[in-house]
């Protein structure tokens, strides 16, 4: 993990060496908006307000409120990529019904390995 580790209520975020912004979304039933404003302001500050690569690990996501899937387009200009690591059927479900609601204005794909989306979002890295 990186050295400068932010908590929200739903998740940790943090600057990886590579210059690629990690979230990890902890246990919840429900992502809300007000969750999905502290994940963006968190990805944001720990970013340094720059355009920077984003990996997000929603392996533990059930749900997630259409208001708080809408905080991503809030990052526009501030997201080279995002790449969203799944780890089950239900997550990849979530994952794709997500990315199909919300054409984000920046390159986006789902991954079920970690190391395969750190790979893809390198190419990112400025």
């Amino acid at each position: 993990m990186g050295i400068n580790v932010m908590v929200t209520r739903t998740s940790r975020v943090w600057l990886e060496p590579s210059g690629i912004v990690r979230v990890v979304i902890l246990p919840r039933p429900t992502i809300t908006r007000e969750d999905g404003r502290e994940i963006a302001a968190a990805v944001i500050e720990v970013g340094g307000g720059r355009a920077r690569p984003l990996l997000v690990d929603i392996r533990q996501i059930t749900h997630v409120e259409r208001e708080a899937r809408q905080q991503y387009h809030e990052l526009d200009g501030l997201l080279r990529a995002a790449a969203f690591v799944v780890g089950s059927p239900v997550s990849w479900v979530i994952g794709s019904f997500f990315l199909t609601l919300n054409k984000l204005p920046y390159p986006t794909r789902l991954f079920s390995s970690e190391a395969e989306a750190m790979a893809w979002l390198a190419g990112f890295i400025e």
